[in-house]
């Protein structure tokens, strides 16, 4: 932080500069406890400028700005512990993609020696949260919410291509411009190839967090439930604004608080429910969007890395004629790179990204190390 005090004409004022990075994750003083570090910093400062310039802390001028910037700070603590549960504000920014905004959130540094890791769904980006901190202190990591959920705008009909082309925009307004590591769960890991299918150039990496199946999938490892199993979804219709609606809460209570917070504030929204039902409904034409490009080529990631987790379904993955449809598709999946992992995760849900976010954090770390490895014996 920075802090100067000073005078223009015969009125003193107070200028705060801030400079915010991507790794301050309350920048928006969502946390009332870092409204009041703020507050305590604003009187390091104010203190400091009096030393430094040799000035008495009871000189009006100081005076002033002591009070302004304690006005300041109990002002921000009020906006902070006023930003109810009920209407948080953005984690990120909101960026304009075309008529409506779609919310992008990055958080650590960009590294030249490393790619960025972006995070295209399925979920919400604070349903990350378990996974994100722990991979930004080594790179920049961004995820996006597409349109329709949580903070971002309605937009057009949803659609594996609509949020290529969102969080594609959504990049290029904000200067950032990669390489990235594409980590996608589920529906999103249709989004992450596409979009490695349309931004070959971009895509250095890959993470596939449990791919989406149009089959049934057993699961003979799941995990404990932290939580009482949710009941079945309530029809969005019959959904009261401000209702809290279950939507697996026995994972999703395994985030850090702050962002199971927002996570239940989502839950209590009709649009983000209607949202996440209509999802199953857009893997044909995600699969169409890949089928028409260069996706059913051999291996058309080459030689990037490529880390396909999966459940675990009872059977090892092979290649063999009596494979089941799961197994079949790790295996399609792997192809996708001549430098691919097949990994088996147990004790977890669909959800691997929450019930075991040591297993996706450990494949990000070994991706981002394969793509460093390279640029290193080059120097």
């Amino acid at each position: 932080m920075k802090l100067t005090c000073g005078s223009r004409g015969k009125s003193s004022r107070l200028r705060v500069q801030r400079r915010l990075t991507h790794a301050d994750t309350d920048k928006r003083f969502n946390d009332a406890r870092y409204a009041r570090n703020y507050y305590v910093r604003l009187q390091h400062s104010l203190r400091r400028y009096a030393a430094t310039h040799q000035i008495q802390m009871n000189r009006p001028i100081i005076q002033w700005c002591v009070a302004s910037a304690m006005l300041a700070a109990l002002a921000t603590v009020s906006r902070a512990q006023a930003v109810s549960p009920a209407n948080p504000l953005p984690t990120g920014q909101l960026v304009d993609v075309g008529g409506y905004r779609v919310h992008l959130v990055c958080y650590g540094s960009a590294r030249s020696t490393e790619p960025t890791v972006l995070i295209v769904g399925a979920g919400a980006s604070f349903e990350w949260g378990s996974v994100i901190p722990a991979v930004a202190t080594r790179t920049r990591v961004c995820a996006y919410d597409h349109s329709g959920t949580v903070w971002s705008d309605d937009g057009p009909t949803d659609s594996c291509i609509l949020r290529v082309r969102e969080v594609t925009t959504a990049l290029e307004r904000t200067g950032i411009a990669g390489p990235f590591v594409v980590v996608g769960h589920s529906v999103g890991a249709l989004v992450a190839r596409l979009f490695a299918d349309r931004h070959p150039d971009r895509t250095a990496g890959m993470v596939i967090v449990d791919h989406a199946a149009a089959f049934p999938v057993q699961n003979v490892s799941l995990p404990e439930p932290a939580a009482p199993l949710a009941a079945t979804p309530v029809i969005p219709g019959h959904i009261a604004q401000g209702q809290r609606v279950p939507i697996g809460e026995a994972a999703f209570a395994k985030l850090p608080a702050t962002d199971f917070a927002l996570h239940q504030w989502a839950a209590s929204r009709p649009r983000d429910l209607a949202s996440r039902q209509r999802s199953p409904s857009i893997l044909r034409g995600c699969t169409a969007a890949l089928g028409s490009g260069t996706s059913l080529s051999e291996a058309p990631l080459g030689d990037r890395p490529l880390v396909v987790l999966h459940v675990n379904d009872g059977e090892v993955i092979s290649k063999t004629a009596g494979a089941s449809p799961y197994a079949r598709l790790q295996q399609q999946l792997a192809a996708l790179s001549r430098n691919s992992r097949i990994v088996q995760v147990d004790r977890t849900s669909h959800y691997i990204m929450l019930d075991r976010p040591d297993a996706v954090i450990a494949a990000l770390n070994k991706t981002l190390d394969q793509i460093r490895a390279p640029r290193d014996s080059k120097r």
